[in-house]
């Protein structure tokens, strides 16, 4: 059982699989993604044709839709084909698509062309961009596959989709309709757009900056000043919960992650983290009961699969606890929650040394954030 362990360590340590997207329904930046009205990040890649695309060129001043996505999602090609089906009635009225291919951390030749061919395949008629490395992928601190932002005309994200659903279909539709048909506001009246007090989201910001850092303290000063100012804002009071949960104090972090899911149920970050907090706290039943459900909304949460293994690893459960791990590693590699949770099991096993090199690759991965 202990070889098991050590196996799925050092499986992990070795991956190179690729990434992410993420959640059910449409809600507002978790605190380990970019926040609404934040401008978002230029980037440059080339196209299935291996011609230059860039943000500069060809989306500036343009209401768009950036989707990551990957052919190996059924998710992935489920958002493709309702992406274009949004480009193709609005497209004459301005409005622009990029799908950011993220299908592997290295994307060769062949492989290039089997996108390619699936592009075809789809009658896709919006610029398909090939991610080599991932490097707009966390430059857009993507947590799952497939993953959209909308940007308005100013360059700012109005809008994020983590996931696919056929609530999250209909969200997006609404959304992108309301922008081009004049129902309404879009910024201001759809109700997973709430801008939080901008004081407070500076704050939060540098909260975040200095928990990435390891600083607790000066993070959970920011983040109980952020939540003070903005009583609506859920994202402080989540990163809260998570500094608690480091610290071993689950009572505050159950009572920050509840108050924070009553103001953002939808919240698929917060969800995880309150079966994670059961999980520490000893209530494995219930851990199992809010991780499980998670998952049944969208399987590529990459955060509920780590948290799911963590569960099988403090209850014996070695082989479904490498599973999980091993599960979310491929869809997140960058995620420091990962080796994090793992070294713990580790040192909880005995194996000090391998522990120790997940703890060090799990902070430099936290820094990077």
């Amino acid at each position: 059982m202990l070889a098991a362990l050590l196996g799925l360590a050092m499986n992990m340590m070795k991956t190179q699989a690729i990434v992410l997207f993420v959640i059910l329904i449409a809600v507002t930046h978790c605190y380990g993604q970019l926040p609404l009205q934040t401008s978002a990040p230029n980037f440059a890649l080339k196209d299935a044709d291996g011609n230059p695309w860039s943000t500069d060129k060809h989306i500036t001043g343009k209401f768009t839709i950036i989707l990551f996505w990957a052919t190996w999602g059924h998710d992935s090609i489920e958002m493709i084909d309702t992406v274009e089906e949004l480009y193709k009635r609005y497209h004459s009225q301005g409005f622009e698509v990029v799908g950011v291919c993220v299908e592997q951390q290295t994307i060769s030749d062949s492989l290039k062309h089997r996108i390619s061919e699936t592009i075809k395949k789809k009658e896709i008629s919006f610029p398909i961009v090939f991610d080599d490395q991932l490097k707009t992928f966390r430059l857009y601190n993507v947590i799952a596959v497939p993953t959209t932002f909308v940007v308005d005309e100013q360059g700012k994200f109005v809008y994020h989709l983590a996931g696919f659903t056929i609530v999250g279909r209909e969200q997006l539709f609404e959304f992108v309709r309301e922008r081009f048909e004049g129902k309404c506001n879009f910024t201001v009246q759809h109700k997973f757009s709430r801008l939080p007090d901008k004081h407070a989201l500076r704050l939060f910001n540098m909260a975040s900056m200095k928990f990435n850092r390891g600083e607790l303290d000066t993070a959970k000063k920011y983040a109980q000043e952020s939540a003070a100012l903005d009583s609506g804002f859920a994202e402080p009071l989540i990163l809260l919960s998570e500094i608690a949960t480091e610290e071993s104090d689950f009572i505050l972090a159950e009572e920050n992650i509840s108050i924070a899911l009553r103001t953002m149920p939808g919240s698929i970050e917060a969800q995880s983290l309150s079966g994670l907090i059961a999980a520490k706290h000893g209530d494995t039943t219930r851990a199992l009961e809010i991780l499980k459900k998670v998952l049944q909304q969208s399987d590529t949460i990459a955060v509920a699969h780590c948290y799911l293994g963590y569960l099988f690893g403090i209850t014996g459960n070695l082989s479904g606890s490498e599973e999980e791990m091993n599960r979310a590693a491929e869809l997140s590699p960058s995620d420091y929650r990962i080796p994090m949770l793992r070294a713990e099991l580790l040192e909880k096993a005995g194996k000090i040394n391998v522990a120790k090199e997940l703890k060090k690759k799990a902070k430099q991965l936290r820094r990077k954030r």
